[in-house]
């Protein structure tokens, strides 16, 4: 199984999404560790774009063995934000902003559902098999930066770990 490329795999959707075309000539995606980085993101980095989607490249998760000791699962967790350019101090346009994050999650979600089940076919190979489809959750963020409002989202893959956690004792000193 392919292991899932967080980062490059977004990439790809803000390159190919039309609501938000991504180029290096006008860019509309980037990596952000924090919130206070993707604020100096937002006030220098995307100034002509309208629709901004950043991904949070930190390895965060959390390993799980609510079934048993057995099948012990790596939860990994992965963030990303939907963000729009908002006129300053217009609630009804913030308002319509997030709702139109809220619609382009929705197209992205569907993409990694579609590439879910081609993992699972053997039709592709993008490292989704592992996605836990009840994972995700989504929030407000903003205004944050230069003027931006939109959603933050989480999901998870769920990789079960039976053939990574093999005790060696040549690894060990005596």
């Amino acid at each position: 199984m392919a292991e899932f490329n967080f980062v490059d795999y977004f990439k790809n959707i803000a390159e190919k999404l039309k609501e938000i075309k991504h180029t290096t000539a006008r860019p509309a995606f980037g990596r952000v560790s924090s919130v206070s980085q993707m604020e100096e993101f937002l006030m220098n980095q995307y100034k002509t774009a309208e629709t901004v989607l950043l991904v949070q490249d930190d390895f965060t998760g959390r390993f799980d063995n609510s079934v048993n000791l057995e099948n012990l699962l790596d939860n990994r967790f992965c963030v990303f934000f939907i963000l729009k350019k908002v006129k300053p101090n217009d609630y009804d346009d913030r308002q319509a902003k997030v709702k139109a994050c809220k619609a382009i999650l929705h197209k992205i979600f569907s993409k990694l559902l579609k590439d879910k089940k081609e993992d699972y076919n053997g039709t592709n190979t993008n490292g989704l098999a592992d996605l836990d489809i009840g994972s995700p959750v989504y929030d407000t963020i903003g205004p944050i930066g230069d003027g931006f409002q939109g959603i933050s989202v989480n999901f998870t893959l769920k990789e079960t770990l039976i053939d990574k956690l093999v005790y060696n004792a040549d690894d060990w000193e005596s």
